[in-house]
């Protein structure tokens, strides 16, 4: 088949052009007609990516290239669920997020453990594993739901977003123990990511509440004038200047402290969240581009990894189902 061949001996087929469009095309169309119907637009989302990508047809190309865009678009809403965060309500809820999530994890873990190890026979380490496997909460799909219904800055919209991440954090750190009990790792390799964590978040709270604003107000009046003549435009963009870079430290910094990079994500929106015209240049410059990789996070990073094919096994399935009481 004829391609397009570029630099550096690089070449793009051309159907493989003809059906990324298709697929792109398709999630959109899926996800207006779950829209219709009353249900999520994920729901359709998710659909097209399970009956198009590599569980059912196959005939999406380049499916890695796909999922690793869709990853970004699931940065980006955490990013943006961090920006939209209210500080004092956030503070609120604090404590009750936190039960939230020691509940929504260590209930999942003990009860698929003690499913494994009593029904299915498990030896323990592989119980406790099965657990963990159920214990992180999608903190994609909750922010997609109560964006859709308008709720994430009401109080429980901040409760669910403010557990759901710590919900992802604490399922880190009991993957970092299971890790660590079937290898001779230290107890100080254990705590490490746990300490990072409380650490990073006091950091994020400190700069959003002293650091950002001092520092736009700083850069306001040293400017150069050619930057203050650009009027709203110029201002925009430095500020989402500043909150990418932002999140360029946060992101790899927690990412190397063995913390989650979706908590890095979320505390570098939290770190800019004081800064009122921010949110703005965030909806006129990121939104659209956002809302199609979300769309690719449903469609291809969630999609592409079911094995539908392995739900025609009624080991598979009967195993599936009682792992869901958990």
């Amino acid at each position: 088949d004829a391609g397009f061949e570029h630099a550096h001996g690089l070449e793009v087929e051309f159907d493989d052009v003809v059906m990324s469009f298709l697929f792109l095309i398709a999630v959109w169309v899926g996800g207006k007609a779950a829209a219709g119907m009353r249900m999520p637009s994920l729901v359709g989302e998710l659909a097209v990516g399970l009956v198009m990508g590599p569980p059912l047809l196959d005939v999406v190309p380049l499916a890695e290239a796909l999922m690793l865009y869709g990853e970004v678009g699931l940065l980006l809403l955490v990013l943006e669920a961090g920006l939209d965060a209210d500080l004092p309500m956030m503070r609120t809820v604090g404590p009750r997020g936190v039960a939230i999530a020691l509940c929504g994890t260590c209930l999942p873990v003990c009860i698929a453990a003690g499913l494994g190890r009593a029904v299915l026979g498990l030896d323990p380490l592989a119980s406790l594993a099965a657990g963990c496997t159920l214990a992180p909460s999608s903190i994609g799909i909750a922010l997609n739901v109560l964006r859709a219904a308008d709720a994430l800055n009401t109080p429980v919209g901040q409760l669910i977003i403010a557990s759901a991440v710590l919900d992802d954090v604490i399922a880190l750190l009991l993957l970092t123990l299971l890790q660590a009990l079937g290898s001779d790792a230290s107890p100080a390799s254990m705590v490490a990511p746990a300490v990072a964590s409380v650490g990073l978040m006091a950091a994020a709270v400190v700069i959003a509440k002293h650091g950002t604003p001092r520092l736009v107000r700083l850069a306001e009046r040293v400017a150069p004038a050619q930057l203050r003549s650009g009027g709203r435009a110029a201002e925009e963009r430095a500020l989402l200047l500043l909150l990418l870079l932002v999140t360029a430290v946060f992101v790899p910094l927690a990412h190397s402290l063995g913390s989650s990079h979706l908590l890095g994500a979320f505390l570098a929106g939290l770190s800019c969240c004081t800064i009122p015209r921010l949110h703005d240049a965030w909806i006129k410059q990121v939104k659209r581009l956002q809302s199609w990789l979300v769309k690719l996070f449903f469609a291809a990073t969630c999609g592409f990894i079911v094995p539908v094919r392995s739900f025609a096994s009624a080991t598979v399935f009967g195993r599936a189902a009682l792992f869901s009481c958990a």
